[in-house]
């Protein structure tokens, strides 16, 4: 859970209280400031990482935290959580190796694309693939299908799995404004879910957005009332529309 500075003076705020002691705005205000330089992370850190290497720890990028424990992928050893491993994301749910099969699931899924079962491996792919900060497959999933077919249903059960939280939710219209990379950041998905595009949006710089993100590349982003940042995104992308958008760019 990642919290806001609003949300930690609440928090602070509410524990002094329950102290039984006059609560000042100074108190807060030195609390929160400790707690800030305490927990502080440079930029230059980029999560998920160890913060103290050591021989024979896994790779960071195929570790899901989730409520109990550290699940390390493809082994599924459940390591315990430690204060070494720096992420900002984390599943809101346990690992339940012995969880029964997801019948009802599978058979939505049978629903939708009935004996295509190549879109069915697709999309559990997809949903594996987007549990992880690896990139390394440079893919953009485009959902297209007539209204009522099931996208919905597919959006929210995948935001579901990784914690809305841990999602995006931009336009591709927002991703050619000069902020509009900002929302990307410390996310596992963007999900744009309902893909429409006018006159009035820079075709060119949407384009350029989604290459260089789902490029690996670096990209400067511009935060209002912060520093830029410039970082590699790992946040997935995944278009949803009704027909085939239309980019100009093969």
């Amino acid at each position: 859970m990642q919290y806001s500075l609003d949300d930690l003076r609440e928090v602070v705020w509410k524990q002094c209280h329950f102290a039984g002691k006059p609560v000042r705005k100074r108190h807060v205000d030195d609390v929160v400031d400790a707690l800030r330089a305490e927990c502080h992370r440079s930029d230059t850190i980029e999560p998920p990482c160890w913060l103290h290497k050591a021989d024979g720890l896994p790779d960071p990028r195929k570790i899901v935290p989730m409520e109990n424990g550290l699940l390390v992928l493809p082994s599924r050893e459940l390591l315990e959580h430690t204060p070494r491993f720096f992420s900002l994301q984390s599943l809101p749910f346990p690992f339940l190796p012995a969880a029964p099969a997801a019948a009802h699931w599978f058979q939505f899924l049978s629903d939708v694309w009935g004996e295509d079962d190549d879109s069915i491996r697709l999309w559990q792919w997809w949903c594996g693939y987007c549990l992880l900060h690896r990139t390394e497959q440079q893919k953009i999933l485009l959902l297209i299908g007539p209204i009522r077919s099931g996208k919905g249903t597919m959006i929210r059960l995948l935001q579901a799995l990784l914690g809305k939280e841990n999602t995006a939710s931009p336009t591709l219209g927002s991703l050619a404004q000069p902020f509009g990379l900002a929302s990307l950041v410390g996310k596992l998905l963007a999900v744009v879910s309902d893909v429409r595009l006018s006159g009035r949006v820079d075709i060119a710089t949407v384009v350029e957005n989604l290459l260089r993100v789902s490029g690996e590349d670096a990209v400067t982003i511009q935060r209002k009332y912060l520093p830029d940042l410039t970082t590699t995104l790992t946040s997935r992308l995944m278009l949803v529309s009704n027909e085939l958008p239309w980019f100009a760019d093969t």
